[in-house]
């Protein structure tokens, strides 16, 4: 939805919905709920006909005997909060951190990201040489997009797969040096 003015914005959350509501059973994701109403933490700014519109469609009922199953991604908890979003669901799901590379193991497994057993032992060996780290400390969301990424390189997909990990971890670390949290090696 990027580009998109206000009114197009609405029209196409409300053509999603109403083509959800074409089949007995589906499933909408909205993903950053904050991004897609215009939310600016300076000055608390934000599209309100746009989150509005997020309310009244995430909360209207499917017509007869259809299911809907909504889920909602955001990465400022706090900010759905604010805007009383937080009470239009059901269930909240934390999704913490990969944060060891056991944990990142099992997940490159999981998503087959490498050929062999080997491959995958020389990406998180060469991950962990690189950022001299015992922590992780990365969102699955950075993790499978690191994959994705590393997929298209041709040739060394583990020394790639390393290296843009290596990337996704010295932000999140960047990020919480500012916010005053310190890693330990």
């Amino acid at each position: 939805m990027v580009g998109f003015g206000e009114m197009q914005k609405i029209q196409y959350l409300n053509k999603v919905f109403q083509d959800a509501y074409k089949s007995p059973q589906n499933i909408i994701v909205v993903d950053n709920i904050e991004r897609i109403i215009g939310w600016a933490p300076i000055g608390a700014t934000f599209s309100n006909a746009v989150l509005q519109a997020v309310m009244v469609l995430m909360t209207k009922q499917p017509p007869g005997g259809q299911r809907l199953l909504i889920l909602g991604t955001t990465s400022q908890r706090s900010v759905l909060k604010q805007l009383d979003l937080q009470q239009i669901f059901n269930r909240e799901l934390a999704v913490p951190a990969v944060n060891s590379y056991d944990e990142l193991g099992k997940i490159l497994q999981e998503v087959q990201a490498f050929d062999s057993q080997a491959d995958l032992a020389e990406s998180i060996n060469e991950l962990r040489d690189r950022t001299g780290l015992d922590v992780v400390g990365v969102g699955i969301k950075k993790v499978l997009l690191a994959i994705s990424e590393a997929r298209q390189e041709v040739g060394n997909v583990p020394g790639r797969s390393a290296e843009v990990m290596g990337l996704q971890m010295d932000s999140s670390r960047e990020k919480m040096s500012e916010w005053g949290v310190e890693l330990i090696p």
